[in-house]
């Protein structure tokens, strides 16, 4: 069980200050999962989770990404991560973050856990910054997407123009998530894609920190994110000893109903590293909050369970 729960300001280098929830087992912490969530949420949404994870001796920490959640501020307002250079900034975000939990919990294994817009982030951080963890999980994660990159990045562009980096986009998010439901039969929510499970989608809606529109500046570096993550030279940057288990569900749009996914696989596969994939049928695109996410959470464990100090 959850022995102490806290929520604490971390200040990054560049004086931003980032909301970091925590949630620590009683007794001995065996392991640690950092969290790197996905658009348009916060860290709260990950405490079932957690405290699954305590009741096995792991710690969790989950960072509120700027402009989400508790780390909204005027430098980065609801939806919007940096005027410049959005997307390379939280990727140091997440660095600066797990070296301040490192300090707390040395020798003992470092998981990162990140999902959609979040796993983009650890997509690019891993091909820097892979030594500060002893292994990888990818969630509701997709690959293979730099046209659509290219697109996003100079339409966000073209549109700020004329509102500014820091305006909210309805627009965009229409165009991003408007087709999201086009195989779900009678949608109850337009976030049905979400999950199967209409009482964990029902909380998302009624959750006032969830579904926000994010700024042009957002889908400008989500665009550019997705031209680099990758690249030929970023894949090749990763350590062959890192262990990488992804996971989706079959009826994740997100992932392209498993396609962007499998593009990853492959590619991390053809360059010799130890990955791991699992495509739960029927799911949808947070499995953490599925109707089976009891054989979710068992199989994060069991890899979780596997993991050492990586040398």
């Amino acid at each position: 069980m959850t022995d102490k729960r806290e929520i604490q300001r971390v200040r990054m280098s560049d004086e931003l200050q980032i909301a970091l929830h925590s949630w620590l087992p009683r007794g001995e912490v065996k392991k640690v999962v950092h969290i790197s969530h996905g658009m348009a949420e916060h860290a709260p949404r990950y405490d079932a989770f957690a405290q699954y994870l305590n009741n096995y001796g792991i710690a969790v920490y989950v960072h509120d990404h700027r402009g989400h959640g508790q780390s909204i501020q005027e430098r980065a307002p609801a939806g919007h991560l940096a005027d410049k250079d959005g997307f390379n900034r939280v990727t140091e975000d997440l660095r600066e973050i797990i070296n301040f939990t490192k300090n707390t919990h040395k020798d003992v294994p470092y998981i990162l856990l990140a999902h959609s817009f979040g796993s983009f982030v650890a997509q690019n951080f891993i091909a820097s910054y892979a030594e500060l963890i002893d292994a990888l999980i990818l969630s509701g994660t997709t690959a293979n997407n730099a046209p659509l990159g290219r697109f996003s990045n100079l339409f966000a562009r073209f549109l700020s123009l004329f509102r500014g980096i820091r305006h909210q986009s309805p627009l965009l998010t229409k165009i991003a998530f408007g087709s999201y439901n086009k195989r779900i039969e009678n949608p109850k929510s337009k976030n049905s894609w979400l999950s199967s499970d209409d009482r964990a989608v029902e909380a998302y809606d009624a959750d006032p920190f969830c579904g926000i529109d994010c700024t042009y500046g957002f889908y400008r570096d989500l665009g550019y994110g997705f031209t680099i993550i990758n690249k030929k030279a970023k894949l090749d940057a990763i350590p062959k000893n890192l262990p990488i288990f992804l996971f989706v569900g079959s009826d994740d749009p997100v992932s392209n109903y498993t396609k962007g996914l499998r593009w990853l696989y492959d590619a991390y596969k053809s360059r010799g590293l130890d990955v791991e994939l699992r495509v739960y049928e029927g799911a949808r695109h947070e499995c953490l909050n599925e109707l089976q996410k009891e054989k979710v959470y068992k199989d994060i464990l069991s890899f979780i369970n596997k993991i050492d100090l990586r040398k």
